[in-house]
């Protein structure tokens, strides 16, 4: 009597459970990391905005009130659109929002990033907000606050 080769249905369930346990464990770490890494692009874009502003305000004597996520003024700042624009696929506004509050008749600002509301950055407890003001003092929101820098 000959055999048939091939898999039973048990086999095949078994090599199924142990891919669907597989995969409950990895995805939350990849998800864990993949919002660790735009935390990185979200303080590298506050520092970048801060720059931007100390600049502005060496050439013009006044800092340069930033609204939320608007390109026009990302552009009077200096900085390139393109890298700010929500819609480009490695853009650090598809997670964040951006904005720069100045006071005090244009001589000090706090800049903001927060991670934007629905987004994959929102579930993201730990980092809920960078701040840059213009003193350099950096100050983070969220369970980890000022340990998210």
């Amino acid at each position: 009597m000959r055999r048939l080769a091939g898999l039973t249905l048990i086999e095949l369930m078994v090599t199924v459970a142990i891919l669907s346990i597989l995969a409950a464990v990895a995805y939350p770490i990849y998800t864990s990391q993949m919002q660790k890494s735009r935390r990185v692009e979200a303080k590298a874009a506050a520092t970048k905005l801060a720059l931007a502003e100390e600049q502005y305000r060496s050439r013009r004597g006044v800092y340069l009130a930033v609204a939320n996520n608007s390109l026009t003024d990302i552009a009077n700042l200096g900085l390139d659109n393109a890298e700010w624009n929500a819609n480009a696929a490695t853009s650090v506004a598809r997670y964040y929002d951006f904005a720069v509050n100045v006071t005090n008749g244009g001589t000090r600002f706090t800049v903001s990033v927060t991670p934007k509301a629905g987004g994959p950055q929102a579930g993201d407890s730990a980092c809920t907000g960078f701040f840059v003001d213009h003193l350099g003092a950096k100050t983070g929101n969220g369970t980890l606050g000022d340990a998210c820098w």
